[in-house]
């Protein structure tokens, strides 16, 4: 019988929120995994197995990762089919009375993944959701990172079939108890290689999902999305909206907005043309290497990538939006030299979709926010040079690069070019921004002078020519002898730590110093996450425009990669 202590009632009581997951439970610098879950990660992971009681009868199974790596293995157990839950300490467990207060902070499944080293740049990552009123199908689908959301409707399930097909969701969310009719079987044969999710009966009927979808695009009515009269359409928009929001934990303000549109309104694209015509993958390749996809790639960002990838899959039937696209084309395959200045320029721009989400959903990094200053600071470029150009679509690209001035200057006052990805390294927040963070930056650098004087000082004192003053973080600051000066040390050294050929001391002038230095590290790390959260913050309160400034790129990018790839198709005689 396990013996029941307050840790593990604590993570019982957490696991019972989330039975269908591995739970990775924060305990200082790891991530723990205990019981079965252990048992069904370790090998997966490959780490050992090891327990957190050593006599047999109260073993319990655990294995641990650590927590600044924790998004490699969480990759590698999704790929595997799993759920992760991942529950962080929400307290300082310096401030603790007992155990430390713990929640789960997200669940990650492979529809809701935002760390972008886990996923495909060039491919979107739609978590889908289905949903069916007397014989009407709502499909609603979301790349969370990115902020992309769209919903449509068809009324056969073999149309359902082939839109979740051209859209390739990571994971797709079937209601319970929804009736596919005679088409039941056809579905699950055909979405059997999916992620699928089985909502349970329960979600949001159709007044709290309008209610939810309002609320998350700050509207009195759906009316203007193109939703009105179309409740399963809603319903299936809600569901998505609802399960990101269930897993992420925290509010999706990059989510601005919702396309609702018509598979009429461009060219259906079925499974088979989309496989017989290789437009996606190679039949012999069974890869992109050999597509049409791959021949018609020369975008410069992950954002055009993906641009062109939808483009590709929902070809243009109607002829005023052909027309717009081919004037935009041509004018840029005749002006070679404005063409070149714009892809140049692009080479240099992050994912700023994918760097957006994160900010908006408080994942963001320093490194992140640099990055997005980088790119945002290259729209006065583009603007500069599609100024030159006639053509409507072009013309209103330009005007949708908003400069972003404020957004610019919040983060190059505050962050350093050279910050650190981790927020705790330090060295995150630019001298002149808080004078108490000044301060701490002072003693720290004052202090890493007045160690090495020291050093000098009890050498010439001493006459031990190899002291050395060291620190580590289990014994803290130390003046290290080796054994053959021993006869040498002052009988004002206090001995701390003996080594093999070595013995550590410490003096009251040192101890003395070691806490001030200790005491302005301290605040100097929880005053910089405190300024950088902010910063993060101000970043993510404008997600909106700052993800229209990406889609605008993302357009910039594809027309001009067309008279790249053949350039000899774009012309306007042939259409």
């Amino acid at each position: 019988m396990v013996r029941i202590t307050p840790m593990f009632q604590q993570y019982l009581s957490i696991k019972q929120e989330v039975p269908d997951a591995i739970l990775f439970f924060r305990m200082g610098d790891f991530y723990e995994m205990f019981f079965e879950d252990a048992e069904v990660a370790a090998p997966i992971l490959q780490i050992a197995l090891t327990s957190r009681n050593k006599d047999e009868e109260n073993a319990v199974p655990m294995c641990g990762v650590p927590h600044h790596s924790a998004s490699v293995y969480i990759t590698k157990l999704i790929e595997q089919g799993y759920k992760v839950a991942v529950c962080d300490q929400v307290e300082d467990p310096r401030d603790a009375k007992g155990v430390v207060k713990r929640e789960i902070t997200r669940v990650i499944t492979p529809g809701v993944r935002v760390d972008t080293d886990a996923l495909e740049e060039t491919v979107s990552n739609y978590v889908a959701a289905v949903t069916c009123i007397r014989d009407a199908y709502g499909l609603a689908y979301m790349d969370v990172s990115t902020g992309d959301f769209r919903v449509t409707g068809m009324d056969t399930v073999q149309k359902l079939l082939d839109e979740l097909g051209r859209i390739s969701a990571a994971e797709l969310l079937v209601p319970e108890d929804i009736d596919f009719g005679p088409g039941r079987e056809r579905f699950d044969m055909e979405t059997a290689e999916m992620v699928r999710n089985v909502r349970p009966p329960g979600e949001p009927d159709l007044q709290e999902a309008e209610s939810l979808l309002k609320k998350q695009f700050g509207v009195e009515t759906l009316d203007g999305f193109g939703l009105e009269d179309l409740p399963e359409q809603v319903l299936a928009a809600a569901a998505v909206l609802h399960y990101v929001l269930e897993t992420q934990r925290r509010d999706l303000s990059h989510v601005t907005d919702i396309l609702a549109y018509r598979i009429s309104d461009t060219m259906v694209l079925d499974e088979s043309a989309k496989r017989n015509l290789e437009i996606l993958e190679s039949l012999q390749r069974k890869g992109r290497k050999g597509s049409l996809l791959e021949v018609l790639d020369q975008t410069r960002t992950a954002m055009g990538a993906r641009r062109l990838r939808e483009w590709v899959c929902y070809p243009l039937i109607k002829k005023r939006a052909i027309s717009l696209r081919l004037d935009a084309v041509e004018e840029l395959r005749d002006r070679l030299s404005e063409r070149e200045r714009l892809r140049e320029q692009l080479k240099r721009v992050h994912d700023i979709e994918r760097l957006n989400s994160k900010a908006a959903m408080g994942r963001a990094n320093p490194r992140d926010l640099i990055a997005l200053r980088e790119s945002l600071e290259l729209v006065p470029g583009f603007r500069d040079v599609l100024s030159g150009f006639g053509s409507l679509q072009l013309k209103r690209l330009r005007e949708s690069l908003d400069p972003l001035d404020d957004v610019i200057e919040v983060v190059r006052n505050a962050i350093s070019d050279d910050a650190p990805a981790n927020v705790g390294q330090g060295g995150v927040i630019r001298e002149g921004v808080h004078p108490e963070l000044d301060r701490y930056i002072a003693v720290s650098r004052d202090s890493r002078e007045w160690i090495v004087a020291l050093e000098s000082q009890e050498r010439r004192s001493t006459g031990i020519s190899s002291l050395k003053v060291g620190y580590n973080k289990v014994f803290g600051y130390y003046i290290e002898v080796t054994n053959t000066h021993m006869d040498k040390v002052p009988e004002t050294y206090i001995r701390k730590q003996t080594l093999v050929n070595a013995e550590r001391f410490v003096t009251p002038e040192l101890k003395d110093r070691e806490a001030l230095i200790l005491e302005a590290q301290e605040k100097r790390t929880q005053l910089e996450y405190d300024l950088f959260v902010s910063v993060r913050d101000q970043v993510a309160a404008e997600a909106r425009r700052i993800r229209s400034v990406a889609r605008a790129l993302a357009d910039v990018d594809v027309v001009c990669s067309f008279p790249t790839t053949c350039p000899w198709i774009w012309t306007r005689s042939r259409y």
